[in-house]
């Protein structure tokens, strides 16, 4: 892609003990966050493993064999090779993002709902190298129901230290946030009783952003910023049902509405990331915006207001899928675009829709999102990818876009 600078794979990793552990998140244009097992100290080198290490500006101990290492005064958009102070050879490289507000072309990946711990899909994604994976929920299917900190710490921590999952921590961070399934079991919500170790376990072993609003139990809702791109994410669970009929709660809802409304000064695109599907007509009694159609259309009427073009990065769903907008204007004449990017690993299924470009149940699916920006309108590309690397054809039983039934989309914004 042009303007872009692809990470280089290593070609020698330091093999990391099966007990040991490093998750790379929390990436910014001047910043970034490693969390990982006790011991040597993790650190930074510009460029590559030979550079001076770059000690963090801020190490925690997190409890419970766990520390976090925090760097914010890096370059933007610049590579740095990361590892264990004292190695010979990094474990890593991550590059940091882009400088806010002015154009930058860029690639990252999306993919939700991951079973197993360690799964081929972690390597088919590692080998896109994309700037950075966002998990749109269901890290784990745990389905804890208790406030059982120690089972909880002990799901999430499988991921980063599955030998799959190191593979693609070595080239790209992983950002996550949760769903159902790694919230509170099915459907869960506010009464959740995992809610305040889900919440602990969170903040301790999970590279973050910055979380938006303050609190132990508060909404982990993040934002970040891609050269002209915001990034909305809200928490979709902390305080779903707290108030009848809202998915994101009074305080989310001043945060995200007070976000949208700042966005276009320095932004062309608005990106909401959704953990669970946002198109579907108006229906009671599901997990999905479609039963929270009145804040659905307030939200898009914020975003309508604002004059800035959106889109919609959805999980929850076991399928990729793309519609263009045509069924997704819930605020009259402001069409978002949809991508549902799952299943990472977990059985198919088919939620919401329909999708006007097609959509397909399964395993070992994720989707790319390339922005390329040169300084005047910034054209998209969604494309769905199989765990082969090849892009999945529309499954026969859902509606098929024209042509050759790829599920894949490019659009325009001025």
């Amino acid at each position: 892609m042009a303007g872009m600078r692809p990470l280089l794979l290593l070609s020698a990793l330091v093999a990391v003990p099966a007990q040991e552990w490093a998750w790379p998140g929390g990436i910014a244009a001047t910043g970034a966050v490693i969390t990982g097992s006790d011991g040597a100290a993790v650190v930074l080198a510009a460029g590559d493993w030979s550079a001076a290490p770059l000690a963090a500006d801020a190490t925690a101990d997190a409890g419970d064999g766990i520390r976090r290492w925090r760097w914010s005064d890096l370059r933007p958009d610049a590579t740095y090779a990361w590892g264990r102070a004292g190695a010979t050879a990094p474990l890593g490289v991550l590059r940091t993002l882009p400088e806010p507000g002015r154009p930058a072309s860029f690639r990252i990946a999306v993919g939700s709902c991951a079973k197993p711990a360690d799964t081929p899909v972690w390597r088919a994604i590692a080998a896109e190298q994309p700037l950075l994976l966002l998990v749109t929920g269901d890290l784990h299917y745990g389905d804890v129901a208790e406030d059982d900190p120690v089972r909880i710490r002990g799901l999430v921590l499988d991921r980063p230290r599955a030998p799959s999952f190191q593979a693609l921590a070595a080239v790209a961070p992983v950002q996550w946030m949760w769903d159902d399934h790694d919230f509170g079991g099915n459907d869960s919500g506010f009464a959740s009783r995992a809610a305040t170790a889900v919440h602990a376990v969170y903040r301790q072993a999970a590279p973050h952003l910055p979380l938006a609003l303050a609190g132990e139990r508060a909404p982990i809702a993040q934002a970040f910023t891609i050269g002209r791109v915001r990034f909305l994410w809200p928490d979709l669970r902390t305080d779903r049902d707290r108030s009848p009929g809202s998915l994101l709660g009074e305080r989310q809802r001043a945060w995200i509405a007070d976000e949208i409304a700042a966005a276009p000064a320095a932004h062309r695109l608005l990106v909401l990331i959704s953990s669970v599907p946002w198109n579907g007509a108006p229906q009671p009694g599901k997990d999905r915006w479609q039963s929270y159609a009145e804040e659905r259309a307030w939200l898009a009427g914020l975003i309508k207001a604002a004059g800035i073009r959106a889109c919609v990065l959805a999980g929850d769903a076991h399928m990729v899928a793309i519609d263009d907008g045509r069924n997704a204007d819930f605020a009259g004449g402001w069409p978002m675009p949809v991508l549902q990017a799952g299943a990472l690993d977990q059985r198919g299924s088919y939620k919401a829709g329909p999708y006007s470009h097609g959509a397909r149940p399964g395993a070992g699916q994720f989707a790319l999102m390339s922005v390329e920006d040169a300084g005047g309108p910034l054209t998209v590309h969604w494309e769905a990818r199989g765990q082969d690397g090849a892009i999945p054809t529309t499954s026969a039983t859902w509606p098929a876009q024209a042509g050759d039934g790829r599920i894949a989309y490019t659009f325009t914004v001025p």
